[in-house]
């Protein structure tokens, strides 16, 4: 049994091999979440350079049309 400095029962502590586990999935875990952030702003980030130059061949398509309304 296992007590604190007030003499309550508290949880033993881990073992070597749940340690090792415990650590290797935290880090697995964090990978995979840095992974999907960064997954994500390059999405993004794509998705918004897309349309940018979608609106500058629409100018330069409007351009050499001769459209008077080309913004």
């Amino acid at each position: 049994m296992w007590i604190d400095q007030a003499g309550q029962q508290v949880a033993p502590p881990l073992s070597g091999s749940e340690a090792f586990v415990t650590a290797v999935l935290g880090g697995v875990l964090w990978e995979s979440a840095a992974l999907a952030a960064l997954g994500g702003v390059y999405l993004i980030s794509r998705h918004l350079l897309d349309k940018h130059r979608a609106r500058l061949w629409e100018r330069a398509l409007a351009r050499l049309r001769g459209d008077a309304t080309a913004p």
